[in-house]
Formats: structure tokens, C-alpha cells, sequence
């Protein structure tokens, strides 16, 4: 750059000279060639600073690096704090058509149909030097119902617009192979479908230990719901509120039994506490402390059969704190007598498979009345209610891309005692088609 810029300066000097002499004076060319070069001076001093300054940053690893990753990694996106390595994004988009058709008690019947959509995107911000990630996620729902990510087509006007709202946000500290997980993350605990809403994403605080194979550990504490107990006066109901508590803890173990097995198997306990349950009583008296603690079991193999990877699963589980004398049961809510130690079990068996681009599955599963809280069961098979139920889910899918697929799934559910008296429990059984088109992104 130096020598053509002198150059530059030569070429210069002799057009300009010539002309200047022409003009006349000599004593102005020394003075016109003077202040020309003094301009030449300083343009080539600022190009080679910002030579100088490029140079650097080229030679910067850090900056080199993160070029690097921003090329190769799919879904990247460079981040503005320097600290921060990246943003992975991944979501899903689904249109689904959905008919129930309810049989009654009565011999009456009815049935329900239309389209839905789910669209969810969720980031991942990681900072590997000090070892902690935050996560969040956006979906489709209705604030109200909290629940559901689908948003049905027309549901309020006609053609109306979908609700977006925030589905989760939390903080991961990672130290080793412990984990520390603070604010609403989706479900870390290893359970079967039936058992939790998949949809539900604890808030709380969470710690969890394991590697790849081996022993694992999850525990934590969660803030499922504000309660306030109505006693019929002014005071407690407007002042007295508490934070409805679920405590969950599980250990289990997992492993590979050859190069393409493997297996878990794990305990698990959780605790609904008496304020939570209490209001879900809708009581004006004192309900004598009726909660909900469960204990269970789960176990899962996977292991190829010729061209088909085929996985089994059970899960069971008892509520030990199923009494009668302790309040107003779920039993007793849904009109079926104050019996809650004798609707206190229950069970799911199922499996699934994949052979190509064909997906199948199929369960079984029981949920007695007071077996499980009903606010975390997966609401696809409610009849009556979510608990109190019984009966198969199957389904189908057809992966026709790598990131786009068409699923069927089949829902025949009924009431495992004859309803009572209230309005909500007149259903005696609903069955459930449901045909899904699925974009990975």
C-alpha cells in the first residue's frame, strides 16, 4: 500500500508541476506541491491504520472461533453479549382436525369436531464459561386455560388470530453431572404418557444428577397454584392465600444390555399438599387436611426386532394418602362416595415402534378416582373427569420427510364406576380421532 501510494505522489507531482510553471511563480508551486503532499500524508496514514486494525482482528481465536461455529453449526445465531455462546432455536407447527363423539348415561349422544393449530419456538442461550444455560419457549394458547397449546380456528370471531404466549423460561446450572434448574422448565422426570400432561411445565426449583448411564436422581419443589380456601368470611377470603405446593422426587437407574438395548427403571414420589387440594374442594369448611401423595414405579426396554426399534413401557403407581376421613375426595367430588381407599391404584402398559418412516403405538392404562391428582393427568382421555377413567390409546404416523409427518391417534376411554350426581360426570364414554400434519424446524 506504502509503494502505491508513493507512487501515486511521484505521478502527481510531475502533471502538477508543468501546469504550475505554466501558471507562473515558482515560490506558489513549492507552496501548491507542499500542501498536496501533506494531504497524501494523511490519507495514507488513516488507510493503514484501518489495515492495522483488520490485521488484529483477524488474528483474534476468539473472534476466529465464533466466525468458525457461525458457518458450520445449523440454527446459530451469534448472540450480542460476547459471554454468551450462541442461541440455538428449534419449534414445531401443527394443523389438527379433532372429532369426539360422548355417549351419555341417558343414551343420549353428542359429538364435536374442528381444526386447531400449535406453533412453538424455544431458544437455548448457553455460557459454557460459567456453565449455565437459560431456556424459553413461546406457544399458542389460551392464557386462560393455561394447558393446552392448541389455538382452534374461529374459536372467539371468525377467521380470528391466534394467542401467543410465554410456555416456559428457566436457568440451568450445570456443575459436573449435578444440575440445578430454577424456574418453569419442561417435565425432567421420567414418566408414562397418562401420568402427566406432557403439556404442564413445572415452576419451581429442580436439581438432578446423572450421566448417560447409570444411577440418576431428580428432586424439586414447584408453585403449582395460588389457593385461597373459601370459609365463608371476609377476612380469610380476601387476605388468606397461599401457594399451593407439588413436591416430586425420583431415582432410577439405566443402562444398555447390548449395542443397540437398553432399559430404565425407576421409583418416583410426589406429594400434592393440603392447601392445594382444599381449594380444589371448593369447601366452606375445614377439610381436615386431605392430600395427595403417590408413590410409583416405571419401567421402560428398547431393542430392535428385525427392521422394526420396538419399546415397552409400565408405569403404577398408589396415592397412600387416599382416606376418606381426612376431607372431600376426589371420589367424593366426582358422586362416587366417600370409598377413596378403594379407587387409590393405578396403571399404564403400552408400546411403540418405528420401521423406516412408519411410526405405530398402543396403551392400556387405568387411573382410579383418588389414585393420582387430576389437574396433571393428560386431559386427552377426560371422560367424566381425568381421573376415574380407563381404556386405549393407539396411533399411527408416517414420517414423509425428515422434518414433516402425518400422525393418527385413536382415543376410547370410559368411566370405571357409574357416575354420580353432579353435571360433570353424566359422560359415561368418549372416544377421540385425531389426524395431525407436523413441521420440525
Amino acid at each position: 500500500m506504502k509503494k502505491v501510494l508513493s507512487t501515486v505522489v511521484a505521478l502527481g507531482c510531475c502533471l502538477y508541476l508543468p501546469s504550475a510553471v505554466l501558471a507562473g511563480g515558482g515560490k506558489k508551486v513549492s507552496d501548491d506541491m507542499s500542501r498536496e503532499m501533506s494531504d497524501l500524508r494523511a490519507q495514507l496514514a488513516k488507510q493503514q491504520a484501518e489495515i492495522d486494525m483488520l490485521k488484529g482482528q483477524k488474528s483474534d481465536p476468539t473472534l476466529a472461533t465464533r466466525l468458525d461455529a457461525l458457518e458450520k453449526k445449523k440454527g446459530y445465531v451469534m448472540a450480542g453479549n460476547a459471554f454468551i455462546d450462541g442461541v440455538t432455536l428449534t419449534g414445531d407447527l401443527r394443523e389438527r382436525f379433532q372429532t369426539k363423539s360422548y355417549n351419555f348415561y341417558n343414551d343420549s349422544d353428542a359429538s364435536q369436531d374442528g381444526f386447531s393449530t400449535r406453533f412453538r419456538l424455544g431458544g437455548v442461550w448457553q455460557n459454557k464459561a460459567e456453565n449455565w444455560t437459560i431456556g424459553a419457549g413461546i406457544a399458542t394458547n389460551i392464557a386462560s386455560a393455561n394447558r393446552s397449546p392448541e389455538d382452534a380456528w374461529g374459536g372467539v370471531n371468525e377467521f380470528d388470530h391466534s394467542e401467543i404466549n410465554l410456555d416456559y423460561a428457566y436457568a440451568k446450572h450445570t456443575f459436573g453431572d449435578y444440575a440445578v434448574i430454577l424456574g418453569q422448565s419442561p417435565v425432567p422426570y421420567t414418566w408414562s404418557w397418562i401420568f402427566w400432561d406432557s403439556d404442564l411445565r413445572p415452576q419451581g426449583a429442580t436439581v438432578a444428577y446423572g450421566k448417560e448411564t447409570g444411577i440418576f436422581a431428580v428432586a424439586g419443589a414447584y408453585g403449582a397454584k395460588v389457593t385461597n380456601i373459601d370459609k365463608g368470611d371476609l377476612v380469610d377470603d380476601v387476605y388468606g392465600e397461599n401457594t399451593g405446593l407439588a413436591y416430586i422426587g425420583q431415582v432410577g437407574y439405566k443402562d444398555k444390555f447390548s449395542e443397540k438395548g437398553k432399559y430404565t427403571l425407576a421409583a418416583g414420589y410426589h406429594m400434592v399438599d393440603q392447601a392445594y387440594m382444599n381449594e380444589i374442594a371448593r369447601s366452606t369448611s375445614d377439610l381436615g387436611g386431605y392430600s395427595v401423595e403417590v408413590g410409583d414405579l416405571y419401567g421402560d426396554v428398547s431393542f430392535p426386532v428385525g427392521p422394526v426399534d420396538l419399546k415397552l413401557y409400565g408405569q403404577g403407581w398408589l396415592n397412600f394418602a387416599a382416606d376418606s376421613d381426612k376431607g372431600v375426595t376426589q371420589s367424593a367430588i366426582m358422586g362416587l362416595g366417600e370409598d377413596a381407599e378403594g379407587n387409590d391404584m393405578g396403571w399404564s402398559l403400552g408400546l411403540s415402534g418405528k420401521m423406516d418412516q412408519v411410526r405405530f403405538a398402543y396403551s392400556y392404562s387405568v387411573v382410579e378416582a383418588d389414585s393420582i391428582y387430576g389437574g396433571y393427568v393428560d386431559i386427552a382421555n377426560a371422560v367424566a373427569g381425568t381421573t376415574n377413567v380407563q381404556g386405549h390409546k393407539a396411533g399411527v404416523g408416517y414420517d414423509v420427510t425428515k422434518n414433516w409427518a402425518l400422525d393418527f391417534t385413536y382415543y376410547n376411554f370410559e368411566n370405571i364406576e357409574d357416575a354420580g350426581v353432579t353435571k360433570l360426570t353424566t359422560v359415561e364414554d368418549v372416544q377421540t380421532y385425531q389426524f395431525d400434519v407436523t413441521y420440525k424446524f
